[in-house]
């Protein structure tokens, strides 16, 4: 999965199962936990108070983050897919996905007090990178997200059938045979066994098959530089399955990170 699509989705479920926790439970510090955020050597919140731009420092670390979101009432929080075409208008997202700050998702806290839009800053240091949140509060109505994970599911599905067979038709290879069917044998496993689960959605905050939807999705993701299928042809009919298949894995991966968690 893109780096910093992971690492938004694990701010996401994590700080959903902090916020629909009973009282006294403690905000989880997930920088040195969660593989997504290797060579992420510092992460801090901010959020813009007035309309001149001024700025307040919410928290250094994701503890600090959470703890605020809890305190204003901050109900859930949501991954929104931005396309990557503004800064890559010459590529498919498929292959914009790849570059680094090509593109992004922000993250929207929904709450009865206020609701924030977060958007990802990514910094160079000497020793890796720093990632800050700009949190803006926004006034317009929110946007609808669909939680409907059998729909997401029955696309995801389709994809990787139509993916499957055409790498068989024109004999792409074994190794991208088993990736896609792999894939599928995920996203119909009824065992826990089966199912490739990271530290991306936390056991007991999300139904198994939100969590299967996502082991699918990330087995699926197949996409990235050299040697990766973006490398694999061209043509119309290449061009098809597989934007077919890179839509329906991140309409997948957003449906199964804004499931709404256990206790909501």
């Amino acid at each position: 999965m893109n780096m910093e699509l992971a690492q938004l989705v694990s701010l996401t479920c994590h700080g959903n199962a902090y916020l629909a926790a009973k009282a006294g439970a403690q905000p989880p510090e997930i920088l040195r936990d969660v593989d997504a955020f290797d060579g992420i050597i510092r992460i801090k919140f901010v959020v813009r108070i007035d309309s001149d731009g001024k700025e307040q420092l919410i928290s250094e670390g994701t503890a600090g983050w959470y703890r605020y979101l809890k305190d204003h009432k901050s109900r859930r929080i949501r991954i929104v897919p931005i396309s990557w075409k503004d800064a890559r208008p010459d590529l498919p997202d498929r292959v914009a996905s790849f570059f680094a700050g090509s593109g992004s998702w922000v993250l929207l806290s929904e709450g009865t007090k206020a609701n924030l839009i977060w958007t990802p800053l990514y910094t160079e240091s000497g020793k890796g990178e720093a990632l800050t949140f700009m949190g803006t509060p926004i006034d317009e109505p929110l946007p609808e997200f669909s939680a409907d994970l059998a729909a997401a599911e029955e696309n995801l599905r389709k994809a990787l059938t139509d993916i499957l067979e055409f790498t068989k038709k024109e004999g792409l290879g074994k190794n991208w045979e088993a990736i896609f069917t792999n894939a599928l044998f995920i996203l119909d496993s009824e065992g826990e066994s089966h199912v490739r689960i990271s530290a991306l959605l936390p056991e007991g905050a999300y139904s198994h098959r939100a969590r299967r939807l996502m082991a699918a999705a990330s087995e699926a993701w197949v996409f990235g530089g050299m040697g990766s299928w973006n490398d694999m042809g061209g043509g119309e009919g290449y061009a098809k399955v597989s934007d077919g298949l890179y839509t329906a894995m991140i309409d997948a991966i957003i449906t199964a990170t804004n499931e709404p968690p256990k206790g909501h």
